[in-house]
């Protein structure tokens, strides 16, 4: 990964990487005369996913030059969570267009505080018949991932279709957005049809970051709300100095009989030189713990923002 170049690199080389399969002799990318090579980078990668028993999808891009890298980049990999940070931009561009805002109140009813799901907001306030903004539900969803605040914002959207509208309008066609938190925790298979391909959520971070989607306002708002995040510092955070600002989403899966279905971080990364890493890492169907998860997210992460800093 160049961040040196001041060409926008078209796409890394996309290497397919499942557990137990054989994966493509990765490949530099060339641009005119010029021969950049990721050998190093994607040599310490390879050796990093051949050793983990997992299906993993990863992409980076230097937000200001285009460079761009990925492993298993176009793979279909389970969002879960993750999807909150698409959910918000199309609630976002509804207020710019007038239909919400973020001072509007919304009813939560006590029979929507349903048990056995992640939610902060619930346990905040377990008898519901409340009335909160839709800002205050965009924090829930996005800085603490709740899943009912979540659900209680698809259902002021008009549902999961709204949000895969919206990044259809935007040309964002490698994320899927389709089903609910509540659908999914009813059907288990359904989290496979919320699926992103990675290099296309680096593209929907790097729109974003850029000021492409939203006004300076509301990209203030849903930045802030990904620096303040109360999700796990264990993943792209994990591993990085502690001076380092990460606006990130993450997510955990639940498990069956020992078989997590998705460990996942998006975000973006702010380098000492002042330019941005968009990047997304997906871990999916292993039986490894979440916890060493998030340890193999936080090591990759590293590598990538090691790399970063020599290429400065």
């Amino acid at each position: 990964m160049s961040y040196t170049l001041k060409a926008v690199l078209l796409l890394a080389a996309v290497c397919t990487i499942i557990t137990g399969c054989q994966s493509n002799t990765p490949k530099s990318e060339t641009i005119g005369n010029k021969m950049h090579s990721y050998d190093s980078l994607r040599g310490q990668v390879d050796s990093m996913v051949r050793s983990f028993p997992a299906k993993v999808g990863i992409a980076v891009m230097n937000i200001e030059t285009g460079d761009t890298f990925s492993y298993n980049g176009m793979a279909q990999m389970p969002m879960q969570s993750t999807y909150k940070f698409p959910q918000a931009l199309a609630v976002l561009s509804q207020v710019e267009k007038g239909k919400l805002s973020l001072e509007q109140k919304v009813f939560i009813s006590k029979a929507e505080m349903i048990e056995e799901t992640w939610s902060p907001m619930r346990d905040s306030f377990p008898n519901g018949n409340i009335n909160l903004t839709v800002a205050r539900l965009l924090t829930y969803t996005v800085s603490y991932s709740d899943n009912i605040a979540c659900d209680v914002v698809f259902k002021l959207l008009g549902g999961p279709a709204t949000v895969q509208a919206y990044l259809d309008s935007i040309g964002i066609k490698g994320v899927k957005v389709l089903s609910t938190e509540d659908e999914m925790h009813q059907d288990g298979s359904l989290q496979y049809k919320n699926w992103a391909a990675p290099v296309e959520m680096v593209k929907l971070l790097q729109q974003f970051y850029t000021g492409k989607l939203l006004n300076a306002e509301h990209t203030t708002f849903l930045r802030n709300q990904l620096e303040q995040s109360f999700n796990s510092a264990k993943r792209i955070k994990g591993l990085l100095p502690d001076s380092v600002v990460v606006a990130h989403k993450t997510d955990t899966s639940f498990t069956d009989g020992g078989r997590t279905h998705a460990v996942n971080d998006i975000g973006i990364i702010t380098l000492p030189n002042g330019q941005h890493i968009a990047i997304a890492m997906f871990v999916s169907d292993t039986n490894v713990p979440p916890g060493d998860c998030e340890a193999w997210i936080a090591k990759v992460t590293r590598i990538i923002y090691d790399d970063a800093l020599l290429r400065q």
